[in-house]
């Protein structure tokens, strides 16, 4: 009986040191203003803010929809420009002589969805190949489009070569496939953690923590 009684003794111990040690992490956790990653909305890299007055109006002009459960849920944004042959890239003129030509195609990655153009890797390789006495004497347009599988990057890419490039340059990604049933199937899993952002963002107002929330279990939660 003594035995079972210190045993049960140092289980209650135990119990109470881990609760002890889990009430103090969430103590600390809220005095730091921690607040899950998902739950952030930071401006940061982002130069378009919809929570200001002015930027919404400007583009509620445009004809632009659903500013307002963007400016809600997830405000921060850059702006993608195309050109008249609907790329996001400058005009493209005639082929000038002694110019090296490149030509991306693809779909959102290399479009740049989320990026600003200066940042897609078709404008990074622009900047990288002009350098030095190479100065001039390469132009890369980024011709890809969001969205686009197999069929359609065939049709792009036989657009793209009316534009007369020397070098095209296809950065695949692997749901660019054609989407039978099957592979359908599994891109919904795979698209799982993307999905599951937007549904977080949609519930409520994330950029503020209730209360009663457990920073602890949001701290955890993160991590998995």
């Amino acid at each position: 009986m003594r035995s079972l009684s210190g045993l049960g003794a140092r289980a209650g111990l135990a119990a109470a040191s881990t609760l002890l040690t889990l009430l103090l992490t969430e103590g600390v956790l809220r005095l730091a203003g921690y607040a899950p990653v998902g739950f952030q909305h930071t401006n940061g890299y982002f130069d378009i803010n919809l929570r200001d007055p002015a930027t919404v109006e400007k583009y509620r002009a445009l004809g632009l929809a659903r500013l307002d459960d963007a400016a809600r849920q997830t405000p921060f944004a850059v702006e993608r420009r195309y050109s008249s042959q609907q790329f996001r890239s400058p005009e493209i003129g005639p082929h000038r002589p002694g110019v090296v030509r490149v030509a991306v195609i693809g779909d959102s990655f290399s479009e740049g969805m989320g990026v600003r153009e200066e940042d897609t890797y078709g404008r990074v390789l622009h900047r990288l190949l002009n350098t030095g006495a190479e100065s001039g004497r390469w132009e890369v347009f980024n011709c890809a489009r969001r969205g686009y599988d197999f069929p359609a990057l065939y049709d792009l890419f036989e657009t793209v070569l009316g534009l007369q490039p020397d070098v095209v340059i296809y950065g695949m990604v692997l749901n660019d496939a054609v989407r039978s049933p099957a592979f359908q199937a599994r891109q919904a899993y795979l698209n799982d953690w993307i999905l599951d952002r937007g549904r977080m963002f949609r519930e409520d107002d994330q950029s503020r923590l209730r209360p009663w929330d457990l920073r602890l279990f949001a701290f955890v939660r993160d991590r998995f």
